[in-house]
Formats: structure tokens, sequence, C-alpha cells
């Protein structure tokens, strides 16, 4: 029994030491890109160095560990005291200077992406990837580079699970002691400040496939409050998520309306409101925006914001991309609203 006990922990502890080797040869490094490939911007750029080393490591949902990894060892090299956030195989990343209660701003962002196989490229300004914009782009233009701003007023969180509801990402931070004032959420939003955000509910389906392909064509022509995009994975189960901007009680009406249609059928339903943040700031547009965030599952009394480089429709999507100008943009953005914050 005690042999079986030691191969186990040093089998644990083998996988944990390969995810840090694989993080750690994933670290930015000077390389040579022309400026014509850039757009015309210059050639080297920690921001664009440290977004490709994100790009570079594949982290859909649920599989974020290399990417959380390699944070935790990038921060931690730069003077951060790092903290991990939730089960050891799913870690949240939160990083601050000085005393721990000091951060008065916290700049957020999810390590997740939806889709995968798409490499790093850049064409004529842009980059291309799974996760380049959203939300890699965030992430890379939050490490802010200035000494205006006092480090030690400002924490990182980046999350897992950004991109499912929240699961062990932002439900798991709500455990931990929140010192700030301010957080500051990153996602595209063309470089304007969301005023709005759609709430979202979640439908999960399993059921005979004939029946569910019939029960997303009623949900495609009975929901009028929201805008539906359905999932099916032909394997008995589906998956519809309703957008929506109003009153969630219409929305949850034209639900119920459908699932009493198709009785023989095992759903889950879960769902939050549409989000308001702060945008009244000098200097920057604000927009109401059909994304949604992790934010509802971060819980306390903060002002919000929500500013990222980039159009959220092009997130998840094959030709998903992020320009040159809008990322180094988003670099002076979040340096703005951080100083904005703490004045």
């Amino acid at each position: 029994m005690i042999r079986k006990i030691v191969v186990f922990l040093v089998c644990g502890a083998l996988l944990i030491l390969k995810s840090y080797i694989y993080a750690y040869h994933r670290f930015p490094k000077h390389d040579t890109l022309s400026v014509k490939e850039h757009g015309g911007t210059n050639s080297y750029s920690p921001v664009m160095e440290l977004h490709k080393s994100l790009v570079d490591i594949p982290s859909v949902s649920y599989n974020e560990t290399h990417v959380s990894r390699f944070l935790q060892l990038y921060l931690s090299t730069r003077g951060y005291t790092i903290d991990l956030i939730g089960d050891h195989t799913r870690q949240n990343v939160y990083a601050y200077k000085g005393a721990r209660e000091d951060a008065k701003v916290l700049l957020t962002s999810n390590v997740d992406h939806v889709t995968s196989g798409t490499p790093y490229n850049v064409i004529d300004g842009a980059i291309y990837g799974s996760g380049a914009l959203d939300a890699k782009s965030c992430i890379a233009a939050q490490l802010l580079r200035d000494r205006k701003v006092a480090y030690n007023e400002v924490a990182l969180l980046f999350v897992v699970g950004g991109e499912v509801f929240g699961s062990g990402g932002m439900t798991e931070v709500n455990k931990m002691v929140k010192p700030w004032k301010t957080i500051i959420f990153g996602k595209p939003s063309d470089l304007n400040l969301v005023s709005r955000h759609c709430g979202v509910v979640i439908i999960g389906l399993e059921g005979e496939n004939q029946v569910l392909i019939d029960m997303m064509q009623a949900f495609k022509t009975s929901i009028i409050s929201g805008t539906v995009n359905v999932t099916f994975t032909n394997n008995e189960k589906a998956t519809v998520e309703v957008r929506f901007l109003g009153d969630e009680e219409n929305v949850a009406s034209e639900v119920a309306g459908v699932l009493t249609r198709f009785r023989d059928v095992i759903f889950t339903y879960q769902s939050y409101p549409p989000q308001d943040f702060s945008c009244e700031v000098p200097g920057f547009e604000s927009t109401v925006s059909s994304l949604s965030s992790d934010s509802p599952h971060l819980h306390g009394d903060f002002v919000r914001y929500l500013y990222g480089p980039g159009n959220m429709s092009l997130a998840n999507a094959p030709d998903e991309h992020i320009t040159v100008t809008d990322l180094l943009a988003a670099v002076e953005g979040y340096k703005k609203l951080v100083l904005f914050a703490i004045a």
C-alpha cells in the first residue's frame, strides 16, 4: 500500500513538473519579426511577445492548466506575489505587489477560450489564432508597464472557466477576501467602455436526437425576447443559449412554453440578468454590447468597468483576430482607467 502511495505521489509531482517545463519553454523571447509583418509597428514589443506566448498555449475551457502555470511563472519572475485559487488542476492566478490588502484596483480577464486549432499568425497587421482576441489580447494588455501606476495599488486576476458560466473561476474567487474598490473586466469592446451587456439563459438538454432537433427548431422560432444560439453534439445532448438585454421573465416564459411541449427531455436551466457597468470616464466612448462575461459571478460592492480591444463578433470565429494597433492601444486604455480609478 505504501509503495502505491509513493508511486502515486511521484507521478503527480512529475505531471506538475512537466506542466511547469511546458510553460517555461513558452516564455517570450526577443524575436526577429519584421516591422512590415506587424503593420508598421515596432517589431520588438513586450506586449506582442507576451500575447504570442499566450496564444501559443492552447487553453480550451476545462483544460487551462498550462496557461495558468505560464502566467504563474511569468508574473512571479517579475516581482509579483502569486496566490493560486481553486482546484490544483484548474487554478486561477491572483497576482499583486506589496501587501495583499493594498490593491485598490483589480484588472481581470479569463484565460480560457471556446475552440482550438487555429495557430498564431500575423497577417497585414492582424494577429490570428485561437483565443487571440477573446481574451488573451486583454491579458497581454493588462500587464501595465508604466511608472505612473503604483504597482501595489493594482492586482491582477486571470481566471479559468470564463466561457463556461464561471465554472471553477469567479465562483472560486468569491471565497477570497476582496480588498478592491474598482474592478476592470477585460473583454473585447472595440476600445469602448461597455455600459451594459447581455444577460444569458443557458438550457442543457438530454433526449432522443430527433426530439432535440425538433426542440431546437422550436426555440429558434419561439424565442423573440433574445438571440438564440444552439449547439447539438449528436449524442443525445444539446445546449441552447439565449442572450437578452430586456427582462429575464419574458425569456423564461418563452423558454417554459417550449419545454412544456417536449416532456420526454431532461433539462437544466442557468441564467443571469443583463449587467450594467460604469462608463463615465473622460476620453472614452460608451457602448451597449451583445457580449457576456463572467462578471456576474464576482460578488461585492465595486465600481465596475468592462473594456478591451477588438470586436466581440470575431470571438470564437474561424478568423478570430486582433489588430496590432488595437492591442497596443488597449495598453494605454487600461492605464488611463487605472489612473482614473485611483485618483
